[in-house]
């Protein structure tokens, strides 16, 4: 039996060659598959592992000279690609963080919290560089009870239910009354007490009668301002009786689902129904895909979880639990930051930059961006959910004869004209208004600000500042006292 070591090697680099890009392949259509369906999800994801499988099974067919030749070819060309991806990433590389402001990869920081303190750094100022673990850390090391913020949409996007009664449940509120870490943007995290429901209000005013309830995301929520600096904290200046429900990360069919197991029992005089025309699309994608959430579509469906709040307490408080040791033993290996951010931790490891950088994905973004540089496909653009849901909800304020508003909430890119704000927020804000409902558009009073860009932290693509909510506030307040509504 004769030697053929150049074969064998050749047949080992196609060998391997062949079981990664199948795995890349097979790994993009599990984890991008919608992605994949659009022109430059396809270029991003789907064409560079199937190509380079098709060419390699029809590679390991031709003769052992010329595979030898390809071999070779494909060594050259993988070095002289991953030259080039060296050469993008260095051209895109970031400004230097000050030094004060440097964290390890998966310490828990967001890249917005890491330019927002660099740039209070370099101001003279200060920004608290600790991740929400070690706050919660720090504060139960001083002798106080705290809990981390509970996400619903994070929940919902892990799949993750409590099974009561034998019934899976998706809670869509927080732990009631306890001292909760929320969020940091502005350089101070911010901690707040929640209510009996678990939502960010003052103790006492969970009962009827209610002036205002507002219903939204995080820009409801408050993110990330201190308490009376919210949406809420502004309106509540006139109107006592308001009710902040807001939950981050929440889209259309979340908000729906609190609105009628939270606000639907207390019959509020006047309902705000928040928008954020940067990623509530996006939100209601996710949720269309979520059997309990979904379900809010069809008359009568309730989870009845005001009156089952303590139920769901148990088995919140496992999860956190769950997360609290999962967070400890990612942090032995620098993945800190998924329990922070919510992201299933099988996923958050291709965030690396070494990871990153293996994948090509400087490139791969480059060649999306300058083949397709105008497709906005990726960006979804459910109407036809939205009015369903907008509907539903007129239609149960209305039943206590209360007054639905539609709160519009420009975003960053909107208001600092890179890129151009979305374009069919024309037809959204038409559509509400064909639905008789009153719409709010804050855009128009930011706009007229010397530098729009003044309300958010750092001028950086976050939420708004306190400047931000009170003007939007005392803008909910004017449209609501225009029908009559008024306060104390």
């Amino acid at each position: 039996m004769t030697s053929d070591p150049p074969g064998r090697f050749t047949r080992l680099v196609l060998n391997v060659a062949l079981a990664l890009t199948v795995s890349l392949a097979v790994y993009a259509l599990v984890t991008q598959g919608r992605a994949i369906a659009t022109p430059s999800g396809f270029l991003r994801y789907g064409l560079p592992p199937m190509a380079l499988a098709a060419i390699l099974v029809g590679v390991r067919r031709l003769p052992r000279e010329i595979q030898v030749n390809v071999v070779l070819l494909l060594l050259v060309t993988t070095g002289a690609t991953y030259a080039a991806e060296a050469g993008v990433v260095w051209l895109d590389r970031p400004i230097p963080l000050h030094e004060d402001c440097r964290r390890p990869f998966g310490s828990g920081l967001t890249r917005f919290q890491d330019q927002a303190c660099d740039d209070a750094r370099r101001a003279g100022g200060e920004f608290d560089t600790r991740t929400e673990i070690e706050v919660l850390e720090d504060f139960e090391a001083g002798g106080g009870t705290i809990w981390p913020l509970v996400r619903p949409a994070a929940m919902a996007l892990a799949d993750r239910t409590l099974l009561i009664d034998e019934q899976p449940v998706l809670p869509l509120s927080g732990l009631a009354n306890v001292t909760t870490s929320f969020c940091n943007e502005s350089g101070d995290w911010v901690i707040y007490q929640s209510d009996e429901y678990g939502f960010r209000n003052p103790l006492g005013l969970q009962r009827s009668p209610i002036d205002v309830a507002l219903v939204g995301d995080s820009f409801v929520h408050g993110h990330c301002v201190a308490d009376g600096e919210d949406l809420s904290g502004v309106i509540r200046r006139t109107f006592a009786r308001t009710l902040n429900f807001g939950l981050g990360g929440s889209g259309p069919l979340l908000e729906l689902g609190v609105l009628k197991e939270f606000v639907a029992p207390l019959e509020p005089r006047v309902v705000v129904w928040s928008f954020y025309e940067d990623n509530d699309f996006r939100d209601l994608e996710r949720e269309k895909e979520h059997e309990i959430l979904s379900s809010y579509l069809e008359p009568g469906f309730h989870q009845n979880l005001r009156a089952r709040h303590e139920q769901t307490e148990p088995g919140i408080i496992r999860m956190i639990g769950e997360a609290r040791r999962a967070a400890d033993s990612m942090r032995s290996v620098g993945l800190e930051a998924v329990a922070d951010s919510g992201r299933p931790a099988s996923r958050h490891w291709t965030r690396h930059p070494a990871i990153r950088f293996a994948l090509f994905t400087a490139i791969r973004n480059r060649l999306a961006s300058v083949l397709d540089p105008a497709d906005d496909s990726l960006l979804p653009h459910d109407e036809r959910t939205l009015q369903e849901v907008l509907t539903i909800a007129r239609d149960t304020v209305r039943s206590w004869n209360g007054e639905l508003y539609f709160l519009m909430l420009p975003s960053w890119p909107q208001l600092a004209g890179v890129p151009p704000g979305d374009p069919r927020r024309d037809s959204v804000k038409a559509m509400v208004e064909s639905l008789g409902v009153p719409v709010i558009d804050l855009y128009e009073v930011f706009a007229e600000l010397p530098d729009p860009l003044e309300i958010f932290p750092w001028r950086l693509n976050g939420h708004y500042l306190p400047l931000g909510y009170r003007l939007g506030g005392e803008e909910v307040v004017r449209r609501i006292a225009e029908s009559g509504l008024t306060g104390p």
